[in-house]
């Protein structure tokens, strides 16, 4: 868990429908500091199909580089229901301390995420994931909640 973070994300839209999507991140630990940097692009096809990728590369402490492939795609009925289908590719390395040597873990995320606005100011929300690890274990997370707008 990180003792401090910061985030800065930015949006350019220079032509109507077509976004540019970048970032960045600080996150501190005891140990040291990891960043990550983000570009990508996201551009509407039609009013209510919207598809985007996106490419993170962060480089932490010991100096070893990950990096995430994250494309997704989602359906929107103005501000009554919002579908988004997703998936991620990655490559994390961390340094195995008792053997001393450098590991990566690659590993595939497909996701889902539905939100459905009941007012204007209040919705409900489910996600579901399911993350693939070679050479390791698999995860499957449902979650579901309650979203205000302000």
């Amino acid at each position: 868990m990180p003792v401090q973070r910061y985030d800065v994300d930015g949006i350019i839209t220079p032509v109507k429908g077509t976004s540019f999507l970048g970032g960045f991140a600080y996150l501190g630990f005891d140990r040291g500091s990891v960043r990550v940097y983000s570009g990508g692009l996201g551009q509407y096809l039609a009013p209510y199909l919207y598809i985007s990728y996106q490419f993170f590369y962060s480089r932490d402490f010991n100096n070893l580089s990950s990096y995430t492939h994250l494309g997704k795609i989602a359906f929107l009925k103005e501000r009554k229901f919002h579908f988004t289908l997703g998936y991620a590719d990655c490559s994390k390395a961390y340094k195995e301390e008792s053997l001393q040597e450098t590991r990566n873990i690659y590993s595939k995320t497909g996701f889902l995420s539905l939100r459905y606005w009941l007012k204007y100011y209040m919705g409900v929300t489910l996600n579901e994931s399911y993350a693939w690890r070679k050479d390791s274990y698999d995860t499957w997370t449902i979650g579901g909640g309650i979203l205000f707008s302000f």
